[in-house]
């Protein structure tokens, strides 16, 4: 109760302090036995970006101001990015959930909320940014052991040779295809 506490009482005006409250988190679910996060996502972003450009973007966004595309996918990319490398200081496995539109029936989600039995099948770019998510974070020593689910059919042989590529040999199983 003390971290959660601490964590409440966290003043987020910038882009570091958001990192460091949801450390505390990851820190709080690991000291209660948690070994394992789990990303349900549209498809994977990545563009490179700075650590003065997420820090410019997150203050435009809590300016209220709008974000451009290019804005919002520097700013995924690095969340994302900096949730992975608090997974693998954990040794936590990861998963990723990929390739579904969400609440597809406006009527249903109105009645039932979100997540409710409304998703379908998307059809996004997978392969390349995923690629150059895991490159990445291959390069920095920062890659854990990944599980990565996946919605769309035609998109199964290409994620699994892309995350193939990343099996090092350090753990068995390392990078894993899970059933959709």
């Amino acid at each position: 109760l003390g971290q959660l506490e601490a964590a409440a009482d966290m003043s987020i005006g910038s882009y570091k302090e958001l990192m460091a409250a949801l450390q505390k988190r990851h820190d709080f679910f690991d000291a209660e036995g948690c070994k394992l996060s789990d990303h349900g996502l549209t498809t994977f972003v990545f563009v490179p970006y700075t650590d003065a450009e997420i820090e410019t973007i997150f203050a435009k966004a809590r300016m209220n101001k709008d974000l451009t595309a290019e804005e919002v996918d520097k700013f995924r990319s690095a969340i994302l990015h900096d949730l992975a490398v608090m997974n693998v200081q954990k040794n936590w496995v990861q998963q990723f959930h990929i390739g579904a539109t969400r609440n597809n029936n406006a009527r249903m989600f109105k009645k039932l909320g979100p997540d409710t039995g409304y998703d379908a099948i998307g059809d996004f770019e997978v392969a390349l940014p995923m690629s150059r998510f895991l490159s990445r974070l291959d390069e920095e020593g920062q890659l854990a052991k990944s599980i990565f689910y996946n919605l769309n059919p035609r998109d199964n042989e290409l994620i699994m040779t892309t995350i193939y590529s990343f099996n090092d040999g350090t753990v068995p199983g390392k990078m894993q295809f899970g059933s959709g």
